[in-house]
């Protein structure tokens, strides 16, 4: 299951859920949220050009929301993220 950290809030989202495959191609009207990945409470309900997300600005309640911080990033295990957005730095490099 691929995890992301959203830009915005910092919660924990599903890949599947929020805006985050996707980020650099959305056209907002709201041009501070280009390229940044967004949860699905976060990210805006439709497009510049009026069509909708497929998040509808609300939160998906398929699973509790969790805010990170480095305690539980490092508990839900690091390899289950694709982006950790401001806590990339946790990342083992190499």
């Amino acid at each position: 299951m691929g995890l992301f950290v959203c830009d915005v809030c910092h919660t924990i989202e599903n890949t599947s859920f929020g805006i985050y495959w996707e980020r650099n191609e959305n056209n907002f009207d709201d041009a501070s949220l280009q390229g940044k990945a967004l949860c699905s409470a976060c990210a805006p309900e439709q497009y510049a050009d009026g069509n909708p997300t497929t998040c509808h600005g609300k939160w998906h309640g398929r699973f509790a929301r969790v805010v990170a911080t480095e305690k539980e990033l490092l508990h839900s295990g690091l390899i289950n993220f694709v982006y950790l957005g401001p806590f990339e730095h946790l990342r083992p490099k190499g």
